[in-house]
């Protein structure tokens, strides 16, 4: 694990708009870590708003991963675990701790993808993380 610089925590937010039923997003570029690096430490969604048709055979994934493509975090929404409520935040989950180890500059990439029904409302992304000290 890479020498973390003292405690603070910063926090990134990048706001996702209302995707249509069925729609997805792929390797959308969401942020990019600092010159030294940085190691996330929580990932986590705000909904705008409530989601709609999501049940075990439409899902609703959310996928945050590192610039070669490997899974930070993801969490798939179903019938028993659906998106919180409008205005609540939920942490999407245990990290791949490897993964969450980001390099100089690396960008942090979303992928959505939602069943022909599912429909997440427009949602806010936090990313918690902290430098890496150079």
């Amino acid at each position: 694990m890479p020498f973390i610089e003292g405690s603070a925590r910063s926090v990134y937010a990048y706001e996702v708009e209302n995707l249509a039923a069925g729609a997805d997003i792929a390797d959308r570029a969401i942020w990019a870590a600092p010159a030294g690096g940085a190691v996330v430490q929580k990932v986590g969604i705000v909904p705008q708003g409530s989601s709609a048709g999501i049940d075990n055979s439409n899902t609703a994934v959310v996928n945050v991963e590192d610039g070669s493509g490997n899974s930070i975090v993801s969490k798939t929404y179903d019938t028993a675990n659906q998106p919180p409520a409008a205005g609540v935040y939920a942490d999407l989950g245990s990290l791949t701790a490897a993964n969450a180890i980001l390099t100089a500059n690396e960008v942090v990439r979303l992928d959505v993808t939602q069943g022909a029904t599912a429909d997440l409302p427009a949602f806010m992304v936090t990313i918690e993380w902290v430098p890496i000290k150079e």
